[in-house]
């Protein structure tokens, strides 16, 4: 359940059953039957969130605006499948949630919107999670809109550097 959202406690599932929107359960990327999926709904744009896994090449062409992903941390910054781990192992106080493009290099694709998202103390993983979840809603339905109005979205390429983490390991923690 969400909890208190203008969801209710309805899960996002139960949601988007309501409003049609299709949901799948899809344990294999590679199989071809997600690419025959994907070709059958001509998505405009497919969104992933905190997605820790690479999203083959030959599917990131499919929707017209690509596939786009909702990151926990100001990329190119804090790259990698677990980024809030290494935030808060890190110290920081404060972040942002970033909308980019998703390419076949791993959280290196061109930057689409971000938005800053402060830690607050004491806070455990759960409340974060709802503040990036809304801090990045808020992204998202900026996109959308923006798509639906016909306006071309800007997309700026990540500044050279930054870092990327992997998993942790046991002595990580």
């Amino acid at each position: 359940p969400l909890g208190a959202t203008p969801l209710g406690t309805m899960s996002t599932t139960q949601w988007a059953w309501q409003q049609e929107i299709p949901i799948f359960a899809i344990h294999d990327l590679h199989q071809p039957a997600v690419a025959t999926a994907l070709r059958t709904l001509q998505p405009t744009v497919v969104c992933v969130a905190c997605f820790p896994w690479r999203i083959p090449e030959s599917l990131l062409p499919i929707p017209n605006e690509g596939f786009i992903n909702l990151h926990p941390s100001r990329l190119p910054h804090f790259r990698g499948p677990v980024p809030l781990f290494w935030q808060l192992r890190a110290g920081l106080t404060q972040s942002a949630i970033t909308l980019h493009q998703m390419t076949k290099h791993f959280d290196r694709g061109s930057i689409i919107d971000q938005k800053t998202v402060t830690f607050p103390d004491g806070a455990d993983s759960a409340a974060l999670d709802i503040n990036f979840a809304q801090a990045g809603a808020g992204l998202l339905v900026r996109f959308i809109q923006a798509l639906q109005a016909g306006h071309a979205v800007t997309r700026t390429p990540q500044p050279a550097g930054g870092s990327t983490q992997s998993w942790p390991q046991v002595d990580d923690f």
